[in-house]
């Protein structure tokens, strides 16, 4: 398995502290992604957003980082990207993470999604 490689389910503790958890996103996410991008300012109409996260998951790579705070799951990122053959559509591609973590917890749900795209199949994309 290469470094980079996230696992699904799996706790990555960030420098500052913070556990966090990669994990398919789905439309029961719409909650916490709604309240991530108001948070960070991001314009994604809310409509545009709940259709995003119901698009088929054999064409659409989506990745949500939650964190345990007040005891309750708080998804402090999220991506997506279309799945063309397995491969990143730079173009196309959604990454919204909160600023407190940085930097860190981007390019770790960048490599989530990059590990998303890398274990879909072609045969799947194109299903």
């Amino acid at each position: 398995m290469a470094d980079n490689t996230i696992l699904f389910g799996r706790t990555y503790t960030l420098t500052d502290g913070v556990q966090v958890r990669f994990r398919l996103a789905g439309p029961g996410d719409l909650h916490g992604v709604t309240a991530l991008v108001n948070a960070t300012g991001v314009e994604l109409d809310q409509l545009e957003l709940a259709r995003l996260l119901r698009t088929d998951p054999r064409r659409q790579a989506m990745v949500c980082a939650t964190a345990l705070l007040d005891a309750r799951e708080t998804v402090l990122g999220f991506a997506a990207a279309p799945l063309i053959a397995g491969a990143l559509s730079g173009e196309s591609s959604l990454v919204i993470s909160d600023q407190q973590p940085g930097d860190e917890l981007r390019e770790l749900l960048v490599q989530a999604l990059a590990t998303r795209l890398r274990l879909a199949s072609p045969r799947r994309a194109a299903g």
